[in-house]
């Protein structure tokens, strides 16, 4: 009897660990409902779980590079209200998924996001991704988005202007805006 009760204690423990555990290995099909930000999305799979989800290897355009309103319409374009096929490479605090995300024809988002000069390939997360690779070549090698050199000089621009306010705030702090004493 104790056996008996030991076995099926053993295999509850078992299924519970199985369907609850943070594995980042299956593939799994789910509705997108929401794009939360412009690297972030809300999907909501058939077990009736949302989850927030982030594109795994993919660092997005920085808001001085001007194309959050791009890559937003993009993702609401080619994502929201649609199934997509989502593989969670790692499950960050919260049940974040960071996921290589795939349309069901087989679009590899994430690779398009960077194909579309919307993001870099981030390598420290995705060394061994090639596709990310070849999207970041044929990003800069076709200078889109934030490899357009008129996007980049804007923002080498702006960043040599806050330098330059920057140099002015310090200077000023010396005293040099000081009224000088009168002479008696």
């Amino acid at each position: 009897m104790i056996v008996a009760v030991l076995v099926f204690v053993a295999i509850v423990i078992v299924f519970f660990a199985m369907n609850n555990s943070k594995s980042a290995d299956s593939e799994r099909e789910g509705l997108v409902r929401e794009v939360l930000s412009k690297d972030a999305v809300l999907v909501q799979f058939d077990d009736s779980k949302t989850v927030v989800t982030r594109f795994f290897g993919v660092s997005m355009a920085s808001e001085s590079e001007m194309m959050d309103e791009n890559i937003l319409k993009f993702l609401n374009e080619q994502v929201v209200g649609h199934r997509m096929k989502i593989k969670p490479n790692r499950i960050d605090n919260g049940d974040v998924y960071i996921a290589e995300i795939h349309t069901l024809g087989g679009e590899y988002l994430n690779a398009s996001l960077i194909e579309q000069g919307f993001a870099r390939w981030n390598p420290s997360e995705a060394g061994g991704d090639g596709r990310l690779t070849t999207a970041q070549d044929f990003a800069k090698a076709s200078m889109l988005g934030i490899w357009n050199p008129a996007i980049q000089k804007i923002v080498q621009d702006n960043l040599e202007q806050q330098e330059e306010n920057l140099e002015g705030d310090v200077a000023n702090e010396g005293g040099d805006d000081m009224p000088a004493a009168s002479a008696p």
